[in-house]
Order: structure tokens, then C-alpha cells, then sequence
């Protein structure tokens, strides 16, 4: 076993033995004997504790699956040695179980603290783009979902719901609470505030909150559940711990096992049912809800478009940004071709749900070589230009995405980035997230 595996080992038993902030001396004992049977050295120790608990996890998926599964054993034995399994241990020995299973459906990311956090009980649903069938479901099993979530002690926030209980016909409260708690300047200004607020999705929210106001290092890929499982001390810093779980096509079957197992996990488990929810009389200021709050009216309703200017010789694509007092209009700082490869990547992330560049098999080359042709259509669409360039070559692709991103980074008016910059995910796909709707081809 590497040496890196044992830190990783003593990473999570670390965490574990301080999760329920009472640490005995069987506890301790517990610790020495793993220290010898993993042969952990006071350096190994030591090395631990500049890891994350997400390195550490990251570290332990690649135990064999006997090595796993005796692992997750003696933690088990851990968690009881003071003779109780509480509920901040239940849920870190749930991530671990979780992160750990061979159906690899859960990740664990460790991210800076931050003054706005989730709460410790939200369940969060987040996805980076639309699935109709997950959402779907999620609606038609919503009060199911948040009542199985409930006995949990946890809460399902579940954003289309929690903008429909704000912005209900007739509910006074959100427009009151805007005016009062962040004073806008003007009647418009509260009318476009509360607007975007109405037009919040789960990918904005993911995108806008989690990515860009939070800077959380989160990577979705699929439709799923966030969850804050505890909190870490690093090289003298602290680190929240986020379980991400990606869910399956039976949503309601995956939430009620979830709950069943950690409530398992739990010697005589005290049961809290949380009762809060978004009502036309109260209004939650506190975690995910705050997070929403902030965000908008720290925009104050504020709108960016992509503008489009096909064969302009000077600048092929600008971003207006709208707010109720002013408007202004800047140029995105990058060439013509790099202009439509922008186009394109937008455009196949609406079409397709990305821009496919892995080629590991003879259907990604066939959609790879297609992609090409879709993207020659729209340079020269955009570009008075005689040849396209070759963006199945990385060499040609990789330099352009560098100075889109650079742009979008750098432009002075551009608040919402996070849904404007292209995206590479780890299974090699870019996207770019930008809506129909933000884009004006003139």
C-alpha cells in the first residue's frame, strides 16, 4: 500500500474521531490499532493533515473492493466505540459508504469556508442544464421527496418550488422583502430584481451561486443531490466537506434508501422533523435561501446579452449589459475565429448538450467530424474568411478556448461569467451555458 493511501486512511479516521466533537479514550485506543494495521507512521500522520478530506476520499476509491469494504467495517466499529452513533458521524460514515461504493455515484469535494454556506440539513438538487425526465419525477413525487427527506431531519430544496412559493399570484411578501431589507433605488429596479428572482433555474443557481458567488469547486455533470457532511482543518485552515450524489432514473426509490440507511446508521436515532418551507406569510434568511437573496439583489435585476455581429471587421460579438438606469455595450476582446468557435460551442450546447472532444470511439470520431462541418457553417456564417479552421485538432482548438475564457474573464461589465465561460468536463466535454434568450444575432 502507498504511502499516500495510509494519509488518505488517516485522513478519514482523523475526521471521523472529531465529528461528534466528544473524543474518548476507546476512541483513541481505535485509532492506535488502525495505525498498526495500516502501519501509519508519525510522518504518515503528519502528511494526513495537509490533505482534504476530498483528497483523502479520492485517495481510498482506489482500494481494491475487499480493501473497501473491510475499511468501511472499521470505521463502523469506530463510530460505535463510545457506545453511540450520532448524527454528524452517521452522515460523515454515510459519504464515506456512499463515495465508496463500486457504483462510484458520489464524489466529495473540500471547498473554503465561506460567510454564506448551505445549511447542515439542506439537501440541495443542482444539475448543469435541463433534464426533463429527473425533473419530472422530482415533481410529481415532490411532497413524498420532502416528507421522506424530513424524517431524515433533512430539507429538500428543490428550486423551481421554493420561486413558486416566492412569486405565487397575490404574495406581497417577496416584493415587501426586497424593498426593506435591500433598498433598491427606484420601482424598477425592484420590478427587475424581482423578475430575475421568477427566472432563477437550477443551472443559473448552480452556476451564478454555487460556481461564481461561492467559487465551490463543484463539477455536475448529471442531475444531483449537494449535501454539506462536515467541516475540516487543513494546513490551519478550515474546509467544508460537500457529498455530491448523482441520482438515478427512480429518484424517489434513491431519496427513500438514502434516509433508510442513514437513519440505520444511527443507534436509537432521535427523530427531528424539520418543518421549514417557503410560505405567502415567512420568508427563510438563512443558508441556501440567503444565498438566493444575496445574489439577486446584490445584481439588482441586472441583464448581459451576447450580441452577434456577423463579417464585422472590428468586433464580431459584444456583451450589453442592462440594468434600470443604464445600458452599455462592450466588445468582447477576441478574433473572428475564436468568435465562432464561441458561436458554436453555445450553439451545441443547446443542441447537443455540449461539444463532445473525447473521441474514444468510432461514434464520437463520426460526431467529432460532423461537429466540424456544423462549425465551418457558422464561421462562415460569422467570418468573411476562405478556410476554417481545423477544431478537431487539439493543437488549433486549445489555444482559441484559452483566449475566449481570458476574454470572458477579463470583460468590465459581464456579471453573470459564470453562465458565459466555456466549461471542459472531466469526461471531455465543453459547454458553454449561455440561454437562447441571452443571445442577439443582429
Amino acid at each position: 500500500m502507498k504511502d499516500i493511501t495510509r494519509q488518505g486512511i488517516y485522513r478519514v479516521v482523523y475526521d471521523m474521531v472529531k465529528a461528534d466533537y466528544l473524543i474518548t479514550e476507546d476512541e483513541i485506543d481505535f485509532m492506535e490499532d488502525i495505525c498498526k494495521e495500516y502501519e501509519i507512521t508519525p510522518e504518515i500522520r503528519e502528511a494526513a493533515l495537509t490533505m482534504s478530506f476530498a483528497e483523502a476520499i479520492a485517495e481510498l476509491k482506489k482500494l481494491t473492493p475487499r480493501q473497501s469494504e473491510h475499511f468501511i467495517n472499521l470505521i463502523m466499529q469506530l463510530t460505535l466505540t463510545d457506545g453511540a452513533c450520532y448524527r454528524e458521524e452517521a452522515l460523515l460514515l454515510m459519504a464515506i459508504t456512499l463515495c465508496l461504493n463500486p457504483r462510484d455515484n458520489a464524489e466529495m469535494y473540500s471547498v473554503a469556508v465561506h460567510k454564506i454556506m448551505l445549511d447542515k440539513n439542506q439537501v440541495l438538487f443542482v444539475e448543469n442544464g435541463f433534464d426533463p425526465d429527473v425533473n419530472e419525477e422530482i415533481v410529481e413525487h415532490y411532497t413524498h421527496l420532502v416528507n421522506a427527506m424530513r424524517i431524515g431531519g433533512f430539507e429538500f430544496v428543490y428550486v423551481p418550488k421554493v420561486i413558486e412559493g416566492l412569486t405565487a399570484t397575490g404574495t406581497k411578501l417577496l416584493r415587501s422583502v426586497v424593498t426593506h431589507l435591500a433598498p433598491p433605488r427606484s420601482e424598477e429596479e425592484t420590478d427587475a430584481i424581482v423578475a430575475s428572482i421568477e427566472g432563477l433555474t437550477t443551472e443559473r443557481m448552480y452556476r451564478e451561486m454555487l460556481l461564481g458567488k461561492l467559487g465551490l469547486d463543484l463539477e455536475i455533470s448529471e442531475p444531483s443531490l449537494v449535501i454539506r457532511v462536515g467541516f475540516s482543518e487543513v494546513n490551519g485552515g478550515r474546509l467544508a466537506n460537500f457529498m455530491v450524489i448523482r441520482l438515478d432514473e427512480d429518484v424517489t426509490a434513491q431519496v427513500d434508501k438514502f434516509t433508510d440507511d442513514f437513519l440505520a446508521l444511527q443507534k436509537s436515532p432521535t427523530l427531528t422533523i424539520r418543518n421549514n418551507s417557503i410560505s405567502p406569510n415567512a420568508f427563510i434568511y438563512s443558508g441556501f435561501y440567503k444565498i438566493i437573496f444575496d445574489l439577486i439583489t446584490y445584481r439588482k435585476g441586472v441583464r448581459c446579452d451576447l450580441n452577434v455581429y456577423p463579417y464585422n471587421h472590428k468586433n464580431v460579438l459584444t456583451i450589453t449589459t442592462k440594468s434600470t438606469t443604464s445600458t452599455t455595450e462592450e466588445p468582447l476582446l477576441i478574433g473572428p475565429k475564436e468568435s465562432a468557435f464561441y458561436i458554436f460551442l453555445i450553439k451545441e450546447t443547446i443542441e447537443y448538450g455540449g461539444f463532445n472532444i473525447a473521441c474514444n470511439t468510432a461514434l464520437d470520431i463520426k460526431y467529432m467530424a460532423a461537429a466540424q462541418k456544423r462549425f465551418e457553417k457558422t464561421y462562415f456564417e460569422l467570418c468573411n474568411r476562405d478556410t476554417a479552421p481545423d477544431i478537431t485538432n487539439p493543437e488549433i482548438r486549445r489555444p482559441m478556448l484559452s483566449k475566449i475564457k481570458k476574454a470572458v474573464e477579463n470583460h468590465p461589465t459581464l456579471v453573470q461569467k459564470m453562465m458565459f465561460i466555456p466549461e471542459v468536463s472531466k469526461n471531455k466535454i465543453i459547454r458553454v451555458h449561455v440561454e437562447k434568450k441571452h443571445l442577439n444575432i443582429k
